[in-house]
């Protein structure tokens, strides 16, 4: 989250059955500590916070004011109504799936397969080869070769099996990278 006190008074609220005053005042106590030692460690550098850290290059300047906000309202309610819709689906969902605790795993592991061989399939048909960049502020660890020939790197590919939060600033602070028209339909 980039918030990791948050983070646990998030997974107490949707995880748990039973909520204990006394367990969350020692996991929240836990998460200020780590976050604090995490810091420390760090050299008191607190740009890096949590799971998602958006740290901005060096000469980046954002430019966020009032005239974005009907943008983020916007993208709100369609959140909501995706979230609603989620929510129905799931409630359907939850009347037909099995029971029985085998059948479960069956499951799991059919969609786990399954989101694996999607993920792997369309990076190597839909990806578009780029050539890499040189710039300072690029990770080494987002670019991904993936059937690309050598100085080159697949769009979709880096996208998809980079780390997560090298992904998002990627996606956010260099948007031009990704030019390729079958990689953003993806």
């Amino acid at each position: 989250f980039g918030a990791p006190i948050g983070g646990v008074l998030f997974s107490l609220e949707e995880a748990s059955t039973f909520w204990s005053a006394k367990l969350m005042w020692r996991a929240l106590t836990a998460t200020a500590l780590a976050s604090l030692t995490l810091a420390a460690l760090q050299g008191m550098d607190l740009s890096f916070f949590g799971l998602i850290s958006l740290k901005t290059p060096d000469g980046f300047t954002t430019k966020n004011g009032l005239t974005s906000l009907p943008i983020f309202a916007v993208l709100g309610i369609i959140g909501g109504l995706f979230g609603a819709l989620f929510n129905d689906i799931w409630r359907r969902l939850s009347a037909i799936r099995p029971k029985k605790r085998y059948l479960r795993l069956c499951e799991i592991a059919t969609l786990s397969i399954l989101t694996s061989t999607v993920l792997f399939y369309s990076s190597l048909h839909l990806g578009i080869c780029t050539p890499k960049q040189d710039t300072d502020w690029v990770s080494r660890d987002f670019e991904r070769q993936f059937n690309c020939p050598d100085g080159q790197y697949n769009e979709l590919a880096s996208l998809m099996f980079a780390v997560k939060e090298q992904s998002i600033k990627e996606i956010i602070f260099f948007p031009d990278r990704f030019h390729s028209w079958k990689g953003t339909k993806v």
